[in-house]
């Protein structure tokens, strides 16, 4: 029997900073051009944002701005950030027809593409993070987004897709690590793998989406370009996934207090908060761009082994919701490298994330993870390699602390 949506609800809430959010004090203010003076130290604040990756981009500084001149560079600054944005997403977009994303997915099987040295840059942190993460993270499954209506221009399905389409795209998603990446006199290059599947009488080969992690890379560049212009308080984040927060200015240690949202909330509470500053951050879940039928929550986090998306299980015909991790937020590190962790943890399900986290290899980054897992009886629990003390669960009545923490190392205790 086909799935028909009983309902369908999409929550695409691109336009909100939603899953980590900073709690600023409030800034009396002047406003000038994209600078605010604040009254009582003359410390002023430059802030723009710019829509770009279907969500908004907020870079916000603070800084002695009271001069023209200082002004003029606060503006020039974001300028700057503006246009690097903007070629970044012309170079990787899945739906710019002129980008080399959609030249390496319009391309043959085994055929060489030339990239930007953006998009080479992207593409090789995204295999090295496949490899880091045993396939979990696979940017790969661009096929399965589609199939259930999570593509950049979804707009949901009528019903549940096919199995044979299913398994044919999983399988098809496996091949994301036979790309074969080179340079060659300044110039880049990728080769398409040339596994095809074939469902439904046509042929099909990889096709990849590098925004998962497009975001993160831009991000650390972003963080790099702060560093270098002399500013040391502010942040840049994307959306609900990706930022890097520099000093604050208000406080006598240079912490801000990020406050990071309970991911079943509709109205952005949050659970938890930690001081943090000269870092990056990263968050997934599956609570942003999702909908749901016949009870079972479908989100556009697709487990590359299954073909479908995480948390939901199919056998004898039916969906079934089950138990998983609903929400990943990782600091410390590369954010692009963070994205990638955080989708792969929750794609990982419960086992193999603590397994993935307590490895040596992961132990030596240095990285904080703080993961919301969702039992089967709907009980939500925080899970993380962070000692307490360094954080706070100010949501008691709805979290559990389900882990301790012995040598760097997350010990279940749910």
């Amino acid at each position: 029997m086909p799935y028909f949506y009983k309902y369908l609800i999409m929550y695409k809430m691109k336009k909100k900073f939603l899953a980590s959010v900073l709690a600023l004090a409030a800034i009396p203010a002047v406003i000038f051009g994209g600078c605010s003076q604040e009254e009582n130290n003359g410390i002023t604040r430059y802030n723009k944002t710019i829509y770009i990756f279907g969500t908004s981009a907020d870079l916000v500084l603070y800084g002695d701005f009271n001069s023209d001149e200082a002004q003029s560079a606060a503006t020039e600054f974001g300028s700057t950030v503006e246009d690097y944005l903007l070629q970044l997403e012309a170079e990787v977009s899945t739906s710019y027809t002129t980008s080399y994303v959609y030249a390496f997915n319009a391309a043959a099987a085994g055929e060489t593409v030339e990239l930007s040295k953006d998009t080479y840059n992207i593409l090789s942190v995204a295999l090295k993070m496949y490899s880091e993460t045993e396939g979990y993270y696979n940017a790969g499954v661009y096929n399965s987004v589609n199939l259930f209506g999570f593509g950049e221009n979804g707009s949901g399905i009528s019903s549940l897709p096919d199995q044979e389409y299913i398994q044919a795209y999983a399988s098809l998603a496996q091949s994301f690590s036979k790309i074969t990446l080179s340079e060659e006199n300044g110039r880049y290059y990728a080769v398409k793998p040339a596994d095809t599947v074939t469902v439904g009488g046509i042929e099909y080969s990889l096709s990849i989406d590098l925004g998962g992690i497009a975001k993160g890379y831009a991000t650390d560049v972003i963080s790099g370009m702060i560093a270098d212009a002399g500013y040391s308080y502010g942040y840049i984040s994307f959306g609900s996934s990706s930022m890097y927060i520099a000093q604050s200015y208000t406080s006598e240690d240079g912490l801000w207090t990020l406050t990071v949202r309970n991911p079943r909330s509709l109205s952005g509470d949050y659970y938890m908060t930690v001081r943090v500053a000269d870092i990056t951050v990263s968050t997934s879940g599956d609570y942003e761009n999702y909908y749901e039928a016949d009870g079972v929550r479908f989100c556009h986090i697709i487990n590359p082994y299954t073909g479908i998306p995480v948390n939901v299980e199919y056998a004898d015909g039916d969906y079934l919701q089950t138990a998983g991790i609903i929400s990943a937020t990782v600091l410390g590190g590369s954010a692009a490298e963070n994205d990638a962790r955080s989708t792969a943890i929750i794609a990982m399900g419960l086992d193999k994330a603590i397994e993935y986290i307590n490895s040596d290899e992961f132990i030596v980054k240095d990285i904080q993870v703080y993961l919301v897992y969702r039992t089967q009886s709907g009980e939500l629990q925080l899970v993380t390699n962070v000692s307490e003390g360094n954080y706070t669960l100010t949501d008691a009545d709805n979290f559990t602390l389900a882990s301790s923490v012995t040598d760097g190392k997350v010990n279940y205790t749910g």
